[in-house]
């Protein structure tokens, strides 16, 4: 049987957890306050509500931890079961391993620390204009310059393309 845990990040202690048993049914169970509430679900169904609260909430999924190569810069999604103390911290992969915590995420800012779960950022694509900004520059290396100049260059650069 497989287990996910969701914990409530305004009540300590509440939590949901999402169970794939044997059959491969799913049963969503929440717990708060000692009482516990039990839905089941076809994967299907449970599919489907998952992709329509993200949508709902206008997040998407960018990979799958199999897409994950060490140097990919990431997001954490689980750090430890019933622990979110790393979630949402951005870094970069820096080993991969075959065990349950499969990654190690150095963070931006500093420390590093072994994870379960990561999801790729995506990295914004340079814009066109970005490359008259690179040969402006270059153009004005042997000079004294600042941003208004590189733009102002730039700026001819690519009315002339």
């Amino acid at each position: 049987m497989t287990e996910h845990v969701l914990k409530c990040r305004t009540a300590v202690g509440d939590f949901a957890e999402a169970h794939i048993d044997s059959d491969g049914d799913v049963r969503l169970e929440t717990n708060s306050a000692d009482r516990s509430t039990y839905i089941y679900a076809r994967p299907e169904e449970f599919a489907a509500f998952a992709r329509a609260v993200l949508a709902d909430a206008e997040v998407t999924l960018e990979g799958t931890d199999s897409d994950v190569k060490i140097g990919d810069e990431v997001v954490v999604t689980v750090y430890r079961t019933h622990d979110t103390e790393y979630v949402n911290r951005k870094g970069t992969v820096t080993h991969i391993d075959s065990d349950d915590i499969p990654y190690r995420v150095e963070f931006v800012g500093g420390g590093a620390q072994w994870v379960q779960g990561v999801r790729k950022v995506a990295r914004p694509s340079a814009s066109p204009f970005s490359a008259h900004v690179d040969e402006a520059k270059r153009l004005l290396a042997d000079t004294t310059y600042n941003g208004y100049d590189v733009v102002t260059l730039a700026r001819e650069l690519a009315d002339r393309s």
